[in-house]
C-alpha cells in the first residue's frame, strides 16, 4: 500500500484539487475547412468546426485532471463531483471528431465557471449570423476565451498558413494588424454566452517589456577625512550603474512580481495548466508590455466597433459586446509546488 493511500480523506482532497487545477487553462484547436464539410454533405450555409487539443505538446488542464483521476477511487470520485452538472462540458471529441481519438488521453472536459479556453483558430471566420453552426450548442454556456498574442502574430496550423484573424474590412485599415476589430467581432459570434474575451502575452526576460531609463545603486556614504570626519563640502556619493544583463533581470523580477502580487492582492483572473501560470493584469501594468499598444488599439476599435452597431437602426444581428482583458505568463515555468 502507497503512503497516498494511507491519507485520510481531507488530505486527499486538498492533494488531488493542487494537482486538478480548479481554475485551469485549456488550449484547443478550432478549425474550419468548408471544402472538407461540402465533401462530408454538409450545407454551403452552415460551419461545422472540428475541435482537437493543441497542435504543440498539450499542457491542458483537463489532460492534469485525467490523470489525477486515476490516482484512486477517491480521486475518480472527486473528479465526477467537480465536472458534474450544468458548468461542465465536453468539449473533445465532438462530431465530427471521431470518439476514439480520445482512447489514449481521455474526453476533455472543461468547467464552465472556473476556466479558460485557449484557442487557435485555423480557417476562415465567419459570423455565425451569416453561416450558423451546424451544431448550434457545441459552444455554449462558454464564458471566457484567450486568444494567444506574439511577436509572429496568432498561432495557427500549417496547414491554413494565413492568418485567420487578417483585415476583412472595405478600407483595409487594418492591413498591418494581427488582429482585425471586424473580424474579432465575428469570431465572439461562436460564444452565444460569452462574457470576456483575452488576448494573452507571453513576458520574456528580453523583448517583452519596455526597459525605464537605467536605475542606478549608490554606493558607499559621504567622504572622510583621515580622521574619519566628514568632510563639509563632500561631493554627492558615487553611483553605480547596472549592467545591461542586471538592469534586464531586475526589470522582468520587478514586473513578475508586480503583475502576481496585483492579481492576488485585487483578486484578478488567475489560470494554471500543466506548465504556467497565468495572470490576469492590469492596464498600468500591461501597458509597460512591447505588445500593449496594438492590443490597446484593438481594444479601442472593438468599442468603436459596438458603439457604431448599436448605434445602427435595423441592424441584421444583434450586438455582442464583451468585456475585453490581458493575460500574461512568464517565460519561466511554474514551481512544481505552487503557492496560491
Amino acid at each position: 500500500m502507497s503512503f497516498y493511500e494511507k491519507l485520510p480523506a481531507e488530505l486527499k482532497l486538498k492533494i488531488w484539487k493542487e494537482a486538478a487545477y480548479e481554475h485551469g487553462m485549456h488550449h484547443f484547436r478550432f478549425i474550419e475547412d468548408r471544402y472538407n464539410d461540402l465533401a462530408r454533405g454538409h450545407p454551403m450555409n452552415t460551419q461545422l468546426l472540428k475541435i482537437l487539443p493543441a497542435q504543440t505538446a498539450d499542457k491542458s488542464a483537463w489532460r492534469a485532471r485525467n490523470n489525477a483521476s486515476r490516482m484512486d477511487a477517491f480521486s475518480w470520485d472527486a473528479v465526477e463531483k467537480f465536472m458534474k452538472g450544468e458548468a461542465a462540458k465536453l468539449l473533445y471529441p465532438l462530431y465530427p471528431v471521431p470518439s476514439t481519438r480520445a482512447n489514449r488521453s481521455g474526453s476533455a472536459m472543461v468547467h464552465l465557471d472556473n476556466d479558460l479556453i485557449c484557442v487557435q483558430f485555423a480557417g476562415m471566420i465567419m459570423a455565425t449570423w451569416i453561416r450558423p453552426l451546424a451544431l448550434p450548442d457545441m459552444l455554449t454556456g462558454i464564458k471566457r476565451v484567450a486568444l494567444e498574442y506574439t511577436e509572429k502574430g496568432p498561432g495557427y496550423s500549417l496547414l491554413f498558413p494565413s492568418n485567420p484573424f487578417r483585415c476583412r474590412c472595405e478600407d483595409r485599415a487594418h492591413r498591418d494588424d494581427f488582429f482585425c476589430p471586424t473580424t474579432v467581432d465575428d469570431f465572439i459570434t461562436y460564444f452565444p454566452d460569452l462574457e470576456k474575451l483575452y488576448f494573452i502575452i507571453k513576458i520574456k526576460q528580453t523583448g517583452s517589456i519596455i526597459p525605464p531609463p537605467t536605475p542606478s545603486l549608490p554606493v558607499g556614504g559621504k567622504k572622510r577625512d583621515y580622521e574619519g570626519n566628514v568632510k563639509p563640502n563632500a561631493r554627492q556619493p558615487l553611483k553605480r550603474r547596472l549592467t545591461r544583463a542586471q538592469a534586464k533581470k531586475k526589470l522582468y523580477s520587478d514586473t513578475t512580481e508586480r503583475i502576481k502580487a496585483t492579481a492576488q492582492r485585487e483578486n484578478l483572473a488567475y489560470y494554471e495548466d500543466i506548465k504556467f501560470e497565468y495572470f490576469e493584469a492590469k492596464e498600468e501594468d500591461a501597458e509597460k508590455l512591447v505588445f500593449y499598444e496594438p492590443i490597446s488599439t484593438l481594444f479601442t476599435g472593438l468599442e468603436d466597433l459596438w458603439q457604431n452597431q448599436e448605434a445602427t437602426q435595423f441592424l441584421p444581428h444583434p450586438v455582442h459586446r464583451v468585456a475585453l482583458g490581458v493575460i500574461v505568463y512568464f517565460d519561466k515555468p511554474k514551481p512544481a509546488a505552487t503557492k496560491k
